[in-house]
């Protein structure tokens, strides 16, 4: 074989698979607290990481774990005010990630999330540029 013909041959990738703990499908109510203490991702199970939207939680507290851009953007911009966080939730939340976009509602929710919009949006100078220096006329 030619080096030309081993350059065109495909090559056999495994798919990129990122790095999680470890995915338990039955946990008891006790084991999940001790797991939790650690990491609360790690007490989501394998549905959570393959479907696009999973209810979980309790019925004290129920929890959604969205995969999809649109569910996303469903509940955190368009129906932003149908879903609420319960005060655990902040407890858990507030030191990561302090009074931020994803934590704020309300008044604040709406001016950060206007005063962030423009970096989120795409610059029509930047793809006219980049169209412009392609030779895309």
């Amino acid at each position: 074989m030619s080096i030309a013909e081993a350059w065109d041959m495909p090559i056999a990738r495994r798919p990129l698979v990122p790095p999680s703990p470890p995915r338990p499908e039955n946990m008891s109510f006790l084991r999940r607290m001790m797991v939790m203490r650690d990491s609360a991702i790690a007490t989501w199970g394998q549905r959570a990481y393959e479907e696009d939207i999973v209810k979980g939680g309790s019925s004290a507290a129920p929890a959604l774990f969205l995969n999809t851009p649109d569910a996303i953007r469903h509940v955190l911009v368009d129906n932003h005010e149908n879903y609420t966080r319960t005060p655990t939730a902040y407890r858990v939340l507030r030191p990561v990630l302090g009074e931020g976009l994803l934590i704020s509602e309300g008044r604040a929710w709406k001016h950060q999330r206007r005063t962030l919009a423009p970096a989120f949006t795409p610059r029509r100078g930047h793809a006219a540029r980049s169209a412009h220096d392609r030779g895309d006329r």
